[in-house]
C-alpha cells in the first residue's frame, strides 16, 4: 500500500548561528573548528564572496588549522574550503563522505535566497544527514537592513557576552523573509567580491 502521508526528507538544515559582529563570529568559527577537527568530525566550509574566503583563511591560519582548497580532488584532510559557486565541480570529493562524521558549515547568507536554497539541495543530493549551519554577524550589510543595532542593543542589555551566539528557527525565518523581499527589488543580480559591494551594486 503507498503511504500517501510520508514526508519528504529534507536536507538537514540547523538553525542560523548568529554573532554580535563579524570579528566574533571568525573567532567562535576558528574555535568551533578547531574543536570539531580535534573530535575526528570532517568540516566543509562555504562561502559566497571572495572577500569572505580570505577572511576564512586567515583565521584557519591564525588557529593553524590545515585545509585544503576543494577543486574536484578527494578530500585529504580533515577540513576543506570551498566557494558555493563551485560547489558543483567539487561534487565528485565529497562523494566518498557519505558514511563518515561530516558537518558543513557556510560562513555567511547570499543576499538572494534562491542561492542558498541551491547550496542546501546540493548538500542535501550528497547526504540528507549532514548537518548544515549558517553562520552571520549582525554587523552584515544583510542584517542591518532590519535594525540589526537595536538587537546588539538588546543582547548587550541583556548580559550577552560578544562571543555568545543567539539561535533559534525563527530568527531563521526573519532571515529568508528579509532576502525574499531584497529579491524583490532587485532586478539582476550583479556579481560582487563582497557582501558590502554587492548591497551598494545592486541596492544602492
Amino acid at each position: 500500500m503507498f503511504n500517501f502521508f510520508k514526508k519528504t526528507p529534507k536536507p538537514n538544515r540547523q538553525a542560523d548561528q548568529i554573532f554580535m559582529s563579524i570579528g566574533a563570529k571568525f573567532l567562535n568559527l576558528g574555535k568551533i573548528i578547531k574543536q570539531l577537527a580535534n573530535n575526528q568530525v570532517v568540516i566543509i566550509l562555504i562561502y559566497f564572496f571572495p572577500k569572505t574566503g580570505e577572511d576564512l583563511k586567515t583565521v584557519l591560519d591564525t588557529f593553524e588549522l590545515p585545509a585544503q582548497n576543494l577543486d574536484g580532488q578527494p578530500l585529504n584532510a580533515s577540513i576543506g574550503i570551498l566557494s558555493a559557486e563551485n560547489f558543483r565541480q567539487a561534487r565528485p570529493s565529497l562523494e566518498n563522505l557519505k558514511n563518515q562524521d561530516v558537518r558543513f558549515m557556510v560562513v555567511e547568507h547570499y543576499p538572494l535566497p534562491a542561492e542558498d536554497e541551491l547550496l542546501i539541495a546540493r548538500i542535501g543530493e550528497i547526504s540528507m544527514n549532514f548537518p548544515i549551519t549558517f553562520y552571520c554577524a549582525l554587523d552584515e550589510p544583510l542584517f542591518k537592513l532590519f535594525g540589526s543595532e537595536n538587537i546588539q542593543k538588546v543582547m548587550l542589555a541583556m548580559g550577552m557576552d560578544e562571543e555568545e551566539a543567539i539561535s533559534h528557527n525563527m530568527i531563521t525565518q526573519s532571515i529568508a523573509r528579509a532576502q525574499k523581499r531584497i529579491a524583490e527589488k532587485v532586478k539582476m543580480d550583479l556579481k560582487t567580491d563582497s557582501a558590502a559591494e554587492w548591497f551598494a551594486k545592486n541596492i544602492g
